[in-house]
């Protein structure tokens, strides 16, 4: 394993490490609340968190399988049912709602509550559209990669319309596509669909451009980082060699550490015969000054 595929593997582990932190986090504050309040409110959060996760596994399917050459049905599968399931990620954003009519704990714990779960979503869904953008950016080109970015994110923006109002799943499209396509097709001039839909594509898009441009900038540092770092080991002389200096010989040592050496030998070699300086001062003749 190369040390760029090394690296990008230790980001996957540190992204996915923290999004299932972060996870482990929302549904502590629902067991939490239960305990404390004695009833199971906002308990179908951990539920729309699961479907969450189903997109960003579709995206990971699709970017190993993209790395390895894989293309044809193999590919458009995953593709197509991240297309569908990508619209549970940001749609706990819609959840607020729910402030409304519950009201038997204190505001500020509902508050912070529903934020983690719709921060999370919102994570789990960007990083996943962003694999999928990369995907398609390495395919086809940066612009073709923004076209799948702003079409799946106007998808997503139908799809919590759908699934807030006309309350259909994902899986309903699979099940029952005909009767979601003409529920949809009565209420293509209901002001409430254009309006929520223009307004949460437009949210989400400006919220996943500026995490995109945050990612870029901070990877294209962490790359510069790296390889100004491998070019500098690249260039750094072997442990224990100095340059040659003018008119010396390869493989020669410098005066000094020759020197150095000298010196500790005849240390080494003089602790080494303490009873042959005995043995001399004793068959000193007598007379002599020591």
């Amino acid at each position: 394993m190369g040390p760029a595929r090394t690296r990008t593997s230790r980001r996957r582990v540190a992204a996915l490490g923290v999004l299932a932190a972060a996870s482990l986090f929302a549904v502590g504050l629902v067991v939490l609340r239960f305990v404390l309040s004695g009833n199971g409110h906002y308990a179908n959060l951990v539920w729309n968190l699961v479907l969450a996760w189903v997109p960003l596994a579709l995206a990971l399917v699709v970017y190993d399988r993209v790395r390895r050459g894989v293309a044809g049905p193999l590919l458009v599968v995953p593709l197509a049912l991240w297309l569908l399931f990508l619209p549970n990620a940001p749609y706990l954003v819609t959840d607020f709602i729910l402030l409304r009519d519950i009201q038997d704990m204190p505001i500020w714990f509902d508050v912070t509550l529903l934020t983690t779960f719709a921060w999370t979503g919102l994570m789990l869904g960007f990083v996943s559209l962003y694999l999928i953008q990369g995907v398609a950016k390495r395919t086809a080109g940066a612009v073709a990669g923004w076209i799948v970015a702003l079409g799946a994110l106007t998808a997503s923006g139908l799809g919590i319309y759908l699934g807030r109002y006309l309350r259909w799943n994902s899986w309903d499209l699979l099940v029952q596509p005909a009767a979601v396509m003409r529920d949809a097709l009565a209420r293509l001039e209901s002001p409430q669909l254009i309006g929520m839909s223009l307004v949460t594509t437009a949210f989400l898009m400006v919220a996943y451009t500026m995490l995109y441009v945050v990612l870029h900038v901070a990877l294209e540092t962490r790359d510069e980082l790296d390889a100004h770092r491998d070019r500098r080991d690249d260039t750094r002389p072997p442990r224990g060699s100095e340059p040659l200096r003018p008119g010396s010989k390869p493989g020669a040592l410098p005066a000094e550490l020759r020197r150095r050496g000298a010196t500790r030998q005849a240390r080494h070699a003089s602790r080494a015969r303490p009873g042959a300086r005995r043995r001399a001062s004793c068959t000193r003749p007598s007379g002599t000054r020591s």
